[in-house]
């Protein structure tokens, strides 16, 4: 495991709520393209991204935690 945190609690509704995918006004130019829903989900589709520029991904493997 490289990281872990709470999807759901207090400490998280706390830090969504200073993130951009809060509904504060902070953020003007994601306009409707907020996330208000962001974290609420317990399934569904996986992303992955990088902050700017290319990502590599090799040997991915995700498994169900029971």
């Amino acid at each position: 495991m490289i990281n872990e945190f709470p999807l759901e609690g207090k400490l998280w509704d706390e830090r969504v709520s200073t993130s951009k995918f809060s509904k504060s006004e902070e953020y003007p130019d994601l306009g409707e393209r907020r996330w208000y829903d962001f974290g609420k989900f317990k399934t569904g589709h996986i992303c992955f991204q990088d902050h700017p520029g290319k990502a590599y991904y090799k040997n991915i493997k995700i498994k169900e935690i029971n």
